[in-house]
């Protein structure tokens, strides 16, 4: 089974600042990922909103980039619920 990448950032990140034991660290590190996140989710719908060239040819790369991008939200929202999770957990 692979692995997310991006999940496996967030893991990765989570972990060594477990190690360090510094909880406003790992706070700061996971608000400012999830600031990153969201800036790009956003570019994300807006190139996702780009009308389709009348060229087939460009289509066919528009169509490809369009399946790039939504592969690259899918991650970003998983990503982005994983550190929500961590950030609640934190503050229990």
């Amino acid at each position: 089974m692979a692995t997310d990448p991006a999940l496996a950032r967030v893991h990765c990140l989570y972990s060594n600042i477990k190690l360090m034991g510094d909880k406003s660290l790992d706070r700061k590190q996971l608000e400012t990922r999830r600031a990153e996140i969201l800036e790009q989710l956003d570019r994300l719908e807006e190139d996702l909103r780009i009308e389709l060239d009348r060229d087939p040819e460009e289509q066919a790369i528009q169509v490809e980039q369009n399946e790039v991008s939504i592969t690259m939200e899918q991650s970003l929202r998983r990503e982005l619920a994983t550190i929500e999770e961590e950030l609640a957990a934190i503050a229990d």
